[in-house]
């Protein structure tokens, strides 16, 4: 059996999705197809030599996605509109793909996940469900949310991870009902296609085991590194806490990420450091910290840190 994964993004997550490309293909034990998705694909196409001639590749499927029809929702500072085109994937993908894993550009590949994908592939079928995805929240912890979307049942899903039937989510047409509810219900979504989704599956869809989409957090925990290190398969940077961030980037989840970025071979750390007073008070508080006084690898971040502050030009 072979595998099919698909990323949707922009050029300001091209170096991450890379990063998350190279660690999946490195682990995975069949060989794989990738889909992408872009907003301007030529971006990508300069770095894919990376990944184009690796042993896990069946082929590299690239798309430029075309919103020149598409009004989509506004979108905040840590996420792209691109986050969107995942409901798109059947309008770019071919037709005859049986299981397909959407993966976001923030997720690392830590071990190997095929033996789980395909578990989850007949835990799908057998459960006659469209998708698996990892339950986020519960209307005890979160019933806001359920309140303003109108759900009716008990869980909400993250959709940074999805593992779709592909046949069915084409044979009934989902990619129709999705747009008609980012149509219908414009004004009320604020957290972008996941909304969209949970409204459209309301419950009805398979639990995904929770090292399919582990949550990285902060902190200096060698407790955490060791269980994420030897349990988890795919370690997702949710929301703000992303590692190449000048405020994360000495936790030890992020390690994990840097590791992976470092086998790219661009001879130094993904570090992103935005000239504005926010970030430079963010770099002070970091270098008083506790944490930086315990981080081992002080030096390169302050090394990294000025050169991303004070050189305006692509360092990779």
């Amino acid at each position: 059996m072979e595998l099919n994964f698909v990323y949707c993004f922009d050029d300001n997550f091209n170096l991450q999705a890379l990063t998350s490309i190279k660690s999946l293909l490195d682990k995975i034990t069949k060989k794989a197809n990738i889909f992408i998705i872009h907003k301007n694909i030529e971006s990508f196409n300069k770095l894919k030599r990376n990944i184009i001639e690796h042993s896990n590749l069946l082929n590299l499927y690239t798309y430029q996605f075309d919103s020149s029809k598409i009004n989509l929702p506004p979108i905040s500072s840590h996420v792209s509109e691109a986050t969107y085109y995942r409901l798109f994937v059947s309008q770019y993908l071919p037709q005859d793909i049986k299981f397909l894993v959407y993966l976001d550009a923030d997720i690392i590949c830590i071990n190997d996940p095929t033996p789980k994908l395909i578990s989850t592939f007949s835990k799908i079928e057998s459960e006659n469900t469209v998708i698996a995805a990892k339950v986020e929240s519960t209307r005890e912890q979160n019933n806001i949310f359920f309140e303003r979307l109108n759900l009716k049942n008990n869980e909400q899903f993250n959709a940074g991870v999805l593992i779709i039937n592909f046949s069915k989510w084409i044979n009934q047409n989902i990619e129709s009902n999705l747009l008609n509810i980012l149509d219908k219900r414009y004004n009320e979504i604020f957290d972008y296609d996941q909304e969209i989704l949970n409204i459209y599956f309301d419950g009805k869809f398979t639990h995904l085991d929770n090292n399919l989409n582990y949550q990285a957090i902060g902190g200096q925990d060698n407790e955490l590194f060791n269980h994420i290190e030897n349990n988890v398969f795919f370690l997702h940077y949710l929301g703000k806490g992303k590692p190449w961030s000048i405020e994360n980037f000495i936790f030890s989840t992020s390690e994990f990420y840097q590791r992976e970025f470092d086998k790219l071979g661009f001879g130094k750390p993904h570090l992103i450091f935005p000239r504005d007073i926010s970030n430079i008070k963010k770099f002070i508080k970091i270098i008083f910290s506790l944490e930086f006084k315990n981080f081992n690898q002080r030096f390169v971040f302050l090394k990294y840190s000025f050169i991303s502050f004070f050189r305006k030009l692509n360092l990779y």
